[in-house]
This record gives structure tokens, sequence and C-alpha cells, in this order.
């Protein structure tokens, strides 16, 4: 399971392209964006909420204020712009994703940020990224049932998807029950062909002390040319 910090800047870059209002609160919208660029923060912060108070269904004002909010280190305070935003607009899913992103992130707390990536896929099911967050969530929780679910949802969109493979095969790694392992990431290469089920099946096959699977599963990754095949032959040879 790897863990990575996701940079609020992109979800400030994000809020930009959301629809904007025509309204009362775009100019103080847009001198709080400005005034942000040559960092005077708090004043931006002013006109944010100038521009929220003038149009509280104002999507980007909101995530704009809560990435700075983060970038200043006020967690708390960017946690209640999102609450505050989803309470009016349940069905705000990147406010629900930022939420997610700083409970998983920032305070280190998996199953309050289980909670809010829940209820963006609830809105919209086609983001892998919030079902591999789900699934990395699950695993720090030990729910690694949960894990393979929510990996599979993410592989369901993009059966290539790096992060969801790895998810997956820590969930198996825990559950130690290798040949489901082996028939989900069959069932995976026949949808299309990646390294990674093919090396993670072979992690499995020498977890049963099966070389010979092991071994098949190495020369299948030495026909797509895999810099996985090196670390999995050492292993291989590493069998008693």
């Amino acid at each position: 399971m790897k863990y990575f910090f996701a940079f609020t800047v992109c979800i400030i870059a994000a809020a930009g392209l959301l629809a904007q209002p025509v309204s009362k609160a775009v100019p103080f919208y847009k001198k709080a964006q400005k005034l942000q660029e040559q960092g005077f923060y708090y004043e931006a912060i002013a006109s944010y909420k100038k521009a929220i108070a003038l149009d509280k269904k104002y999507d980007s004002a909101h995530l704009s204020l809560a990435g700075l909010y983060l970038r200043i280190s006020k967690t708390d305070s960017a946690v209640m712009v999102l609450k505050t935003a989803v309470k009016s607009k349940p069905a705000f899913v990147a406010a629900h994703e930022m939420l997610g992103l700083i409970y998983r992130d920032y305070t280190r707390n998996a199953a309050e940020a289980v909670i809010h990536y829940s209820n963006a896929v609830k809105y919209d099911s086609s983001n892998k990224v919030d079902f591999y967050s789900l699934a990395w969530c699950s695993n720090d929780l030990k729910k690694y049932q949960d894990a393979v679910k929510y990996a599979e949802k993410a592989l369901d969109i993009d059966n290539n998807y790096r992060p969801a493979y790895n998810e997956l095969a820590h969930a198996f790694r825990n559950l130690k029950t290798y040949p489901e392992a082996i028939a989900i990431f069959k069932k995976r290469l026949d949808i299309s062909v990646n390294e990674q089920p093919l090396y993670y099946s072979g992690l499995c096959y020498i977890e049963m002390n099966d070389k010979a699977g092991a071994t098949k599963m190495y020369e299948e990754l030495v026909k797509i040319n895999s810099k996985s095949a090196d670390p999995l032959k050492k292993k291989i040879d590493a069998m008693q």
C-alpha cells in the first residue's frame, strides 16, 4: 500500500473549471484569486468569504477558500468551509473528494475519509481515483475485503490503473487468500494484459510454494518486456 500526498494546488486549479455563477459574487472571487497569487492570503480569504456570502452556491469559491486554508495550515477551517458547502449542496462531489483527501492525507483519519469518498462515489461513480482512495483507506483500517471490493471497482473503470492493483495486492497479502487473488488477477488479464496482475500473481504462486505457476508468470512478464520480470525471477530462484 503506497501513501501519497495529493497537492492542494491541483484542487484549486480544478475549482476554476467549475461553472461560475453570473452574480455580484464574481468580482470578489476574481479579486481573491489575484490577492492569493500575490501572496496576500488573509486578504484573499476575506474576499472569498465575501463571494460566498453573496452566492452560497458558488462552488469554486468554496473549493478555493478551502484550498487556501490548507495552504496556510488551517485544516479545521478548510473542513468547516467544505462541510458547510456539502450541507447546502449534498451532490457537491468535488467538496466530498476534498474532504476525503483532507481526512486521508492531512489528519490521517481513514474512517472519516471513507465517509466522504463514499459520498463522492454516491453522486459520481465514474472516478477511479475515488474508488482507489476508498481501497487505500480500507487497507489502512485493516478492512481488507472492503479494500478488494473498492480496488476492483477502480479497475472496472480502468483495468490498467496501477494504484488499484497495489491496494488489491496489499489486501490479499493480508487476507492470505492466494487462490482467490490469482482468480481475480486472471480476470483482469482476460480484459487486458499488463505487468501488475502478472507480477502479483507470481507472488501469490510463490506464497503457495508453486514454483511452476510463478515461473509461468515470469515468462509472461518477459514476453511483454516488463521490468518486473527480474525481481520476480530473483524471488523464484530463492524458493526452497
